[in-house]
């Protein structure tokens, strides 16, 4: 995720972070990103976190894990909905 913010502080451009979270779904654990499915009828919830910037002074690591954290927090917001 550094790459990323790397590339937004360099092209000046926002971050959006993207939640999604499902009740019933089928879990891929032998691929490398844990892909999900959604089963057929299942809940889905999406969560949009508002846009981050990142300003060429932020360190690489820093902004990767401000990036991570309202990802997780959005995660946390989209799996309560679905209870």
């Amino acid at each position: 995720k550094s790459v990323v913010t790397h590339l937004a502080s360099r092209l000046h451009c926002p971050i959006v972070p993207v939640s999604v979270a499902v009740n019933h779904k089928l879990v891929l654990t032998r691929r490398w990103d844990r892909l999900e499915i959604p089963h057929l009828f299942s809940d889905v919830s999406f969560v949009i976190g508002r846009p981050l910037e990142f300003p060429s002074a932020k360190s690489r690591r820093r902004g990767a894990i401000e990036l991570k954290q309202a990802i997780d927090a959005g995660e946390l917001v989209a799996r309560q909905a679905l209870t």
